[in-house]
């Protein structure tokens, strides 16, 4: 929705700033997120919301560089399945010793799958490029 509706429609509002529209697409990213407040303490909710809103600026200048919604929304899959591997909101306040290393070696492999990913296709687009 961010990415695929929000900023197209801010690149129109900015004159084709896509810088504005990325920053604009990533606060609206992170003020979704606010809806854990029910479920989380509000301190661990701020962090959410700043990662997010970083997770958002990086989803959504992949969707600008490489022009493919499915890209990002495969990524962002991949960035969150750690966490709906765990139980309970509960636990991701405070996980168990075995879920923290579950979930820190988790998220190695996404960081390791979304580094190759927009290795290539950034790169594949800009090689594309040159040989045209």
């Amino acid at each position: 929705m961010y990415r695929g509706l929000l900023i197209p429609l801010s690149l129109v509002f900015t004159k084709n700033k896509q810088y504005t529209a990325i920053v604009i697409s990533g606060v609206g990213f992170a003020l979704a997120h606010l809806v854990n407040i029910v479920n989380s303490p509000w301190s661990i909710v701020m962090l959410q919301m700043l990662i997010v809103f970083a997770s958002g600026l990086l989803w959504g200048t992949l969707y600008l560089k490489t022009n493919n919604l499915s890209l990002t929304i495969m990524l962002h899959f991949l960035d969150d399945l750690p966490l709906f591997l765990m139980k309970e909101t509960s636990e991701l306040v405070t996980p168990t010793r075995p879920q923290l290393i579950s979930a820190i070696m988790a998220y190695l492999i996404v960081v390791g799958i979304i580094g190759i990913i927009t290795f290539l296709q950034v790169e594949g687009l800009h090689l594309w490029k040159l040989k045209k």
